[in-house]
């Protein structure tokens, strides 16, 4: 048989500040900031006697509107309402609270939805949530023994409270709990009710799992105290310190119920130092309370009901909201359902296992519970993770890294970036002396003669495809060259005292078209071609150059594209084929983060995805261009003829570490990731003591 009241979904608000809260389930973690404040605890003093609207009230206050507070708890009871499960909800009071966040009366709690005490709904199970970091066993099956404990001191009238009738009161539990009979065994403690009988009993073979005391509290200069007997059986006040006392070592007590005035309001601003709160941090699974007085028929009802659905269930918190509700019904206008208060450390409510019922059904869920809290503990998983993930990241390539190209190339293509800066003036001689960088043309140049026998000319065009121009025929000597802004983009360019004609060869991905004549008009007709049109003794440009420094070349030209390809078109008679190739002659490329330099050979390419840089020589000699490149590039790879690419990307921790440290941390990662997780494997104490309780 399973557990008759099926499956629970458990969730946990928790209460770190008067501006911090949390609420947590299995679907998620939600935070925010409740509306707490000395404010709304006098406005609540004022509804204690209208239940449903303290209880909305104080809804709003710690899951105010909009909030993800309130989402959470939405997403919760619909998760819930999904799966045909119960809600367990947990109340987690900090320590750290001021007193009268204590004093609130919690188990008012309304949903506004459906106008219902959360700590009387059928559909939940409301406890306040005591994590008090102690084993608290394994429930025992069988049949639980009770052990009722009535105090009637023979002098009680004299100090102004109300005559208990012994007799009458255990007549009155033994007819409550006849029904019980085979489910609970029943035993009564002697006259007196000392605290050395009480202990003596608690103490003897076979113990008892369930105490329940009925009789009188106080609550003097801010101490609790339960109103037991003497030997003489006169009154004995037994403040709360020293009543904890008298549970040390009793191990088989799972619940103690205190039907008493004031038994479960806290003393002091730590929660402990209350009756109920103080016997659970000394070791009992959970107490319930009375927050205020009760009528003896109230008192009565609350307990047959109580422990006919522990009997049935095992579980507190399921059995006191229920009890609760019987209350309610029994006298709607009244306020005695709200007066028990359940104090527990058990996550799941679970007191034992009733008779019947297995446990394997709980168990799975118990596990997948501890599983889950665990890894919300900071340690040691997160430790473990990071080793895992920097052992990882040993291995992961870097997005993006640091290179460095000194290639020589039979043909470029590259793009200027925004930031490109070269030259301001312009002379053919220096410009010839092999280094070459991109040049915006002054708005007026001299016709001078150039000096010796310039090598070329390099022109860039943004905007179109075209990116660079080289005339790589020698310019005769004595040529002369002048040029002329015409208007925003266009540029006359006058060549004369040529012996020669000139004949311009235009690489790149534009047409080639050479001229005899020496004066040219140079149009851009599309972003793919360049026509040369002779007019007039002079060749005319129509471009868009890009911004330069002042009478210097650039000691570098940044760039945003750089292509190392070209494409070949192959036709014959019977088959016409494109094929691209690399223009890359030999070179190296060096990767600063490995210290790793590649040598490239003729035939073999490069491919990258992104790049960013500067082009830090730009040198035109007879097999070709050679120029060098820094910067960063993205997915870098080696392509060779007939294998598969080669990655030349760091790895992310090389970025971090230096490659002879690289080794010895990537070690010592694996050594802890692996003892951690050998260590969760086997479940050992160090584990235990951070599942939740």
């Amino acid at each position: 048989m399973t557990d008759p009241r099926g499956t629970w979904l458990d969730t946990e608000l928790e209460l770190a500040s008067l501006a911090s809260a949390r609420f947590t389930w299995s679907g998620g973690d939600y935070r925010g900031a409740p509306a707490l404040s000395p404010d709304l605890a006098e406005r609540l003093l004022e509804l204690e006697t209208l239940p449903e609207d303290y209880g909305l009230a104080l809804y709003d206050a710690v899951f105010p509107r909009a909030s993800e507070l309130r989402e959470g708890l939405r997403e919760a009871i619909l998760a819930a309402e999904r799966e045909k499960s119960r809600l367990r909800f947990r109340l987690h009071l900090s320590l750290d609270l001021p007193d009268w966040v204590h004093g609130l009366y919690w188990e008012l709690l309304a949903d506004p939805d459906r106008h219902l005490a959360l700590s009387r709904s059928p559909d939940t199970a409301f406890s306040r949530y005591l994590d008090a970091r102690r084993s608290q066993g394994a429930p025992a099956p069988g049949r639980p023994r009770v052990l009722c404990v009535i105090s009637a001191p023979s002098d009680i009238a004299r100090h102004g409270m109300a005559e208990i009738r012994r007799d009458e009161v255990r007549r009155s539990l033994e007819t409550a709990l006849e029904p019980l009979a085979g489910a609970i065994e029943l035993a009564f403690l002697e006259p007196p009710a000392t605290l050395e009988r009480l202990r003596e009993r608690l103490m003897e073979k076979g113990g008892f799992q369930l105490l329940h005391f009925f009789g009188h509290g106080l609550s003097f200069g801010g101490v609790s105290a339960l109103v037991l007997e003497d030997a003489q059986g006169r009154i004995h006040r037994v403040e709360e310190k020293l009543l904890a006392e008298v549970f040390l070592g009793v191990r088989e007590l799972r619940l103690v119920t205190l039907v008493a005035c004031h038994g479960g309001a806290p003393s002091s601003g730590d929660p402990f130092s209350g009756l109920a709160g103080r016997l659970v941090h000394r070791g009992v699974p959970s107490v319930i309370a009375m927050r205020r007085a009760v009528r003896v028929e109230s008192a009565h009802l609350f307990t047959r009901h109580l422990y006919q659905q522990i009997a049935q269930t095992g579980r507190a918190d399921a059995a006191v909201n229920e009890a609760r509700q019987q209350l309610y019904l029994a006298a709607p206008s009244e306020i005695d359902w709200s007066s028990p208060v359940l104090y527990s450390r058990l996550s799941d409510g679970r007191l034992w296992l009733p008779q019947g019922v297995a446990e394997e059904p709980e168990e799975n869920p118990r596990r997948v519970r501890q599983a889950w809290h665990r890894l919300r503990r900071p340690l040691p998983w997160v430790p473990a993770f990071l080793a895992l993930a920097l052992g990882g990241l040993g291995f992961w390539p870097a997005p993006e890294a640091e290179v460095r190209f000194d290639l020589q190339v039979s043909q470029l293509f590259f793009r200027l970036a925004e930031s490109a800066t070269v030259i301001e003036r312009l002379d053919l001689a220096e410009l010839a002396a092999t280094r070459l960088a991109a040049v915006r043309l002054p708005d007026v140049v001299p016709v001078e003669p150039g000096r010796g026998e310039p090598q070329g000319v390099l022109v860039t065009v943004r905007g179109a495809e075209a990116r660079l121009a080289l005339q790589t025929p020698p310019l005769p000597p004595g040529t002369g060259f002048g040029l002329e802004h015409q208007g925003e983009s266009s540029y006359l360019v006058t060549v004369t005292d040529s012996e020669q004609p000139l004949s311009p060869v235009f690489q790149g991905d534009v047409m080639v078209k050479p001229l005899p004549g020496t004066a040219a008009h140079l149009r851009l007709d599309r972003p793919s071609a360049l026509d040369l049109l002779p007019r007039d003794g002079a060749l005319k440009l129509d471009v868009t150059f890009a911004r330069f420094a002042a009478d210097s070349f650039a000691a570098d030209v940044a760039i945003d594209a750089l292509d190392l390809f070209r494409v070949i078109d192959q036709q014959t008679a019977e088959v016409s084929m494109v094929r691209k190739e690399s223009t890359v002659l030999t070179g190296d490329v060096e990767v600063p983060a490995t210290g790793q330099t590649t040598r490239l050979e003729k035939g073999e390419g490069l491919r990258f995805t992104g790049l960013s840089g500067a082009l830090t020589g730009l040198h035109l000699g007879p097999e070709g261009l050679r120029f060098g490149f820094q910067g960063r590039v993205r997915r870098l790879e080696r392509l060779s003829p007939g294998m598969a690419p080669e990655a030349l990307m760091p790895a992310v921790l090389d970025l971090w570490i230096p490659r002879p440290a690289r080794l010895p941390v990537l070690g010592a990662c694996g050594l802890l990731a692996v003892a951690v997780l050998l260590l969760a494997a086997l479940d050992i104490s160090f584990f235990r003591e951070r599942t939740l309780q």
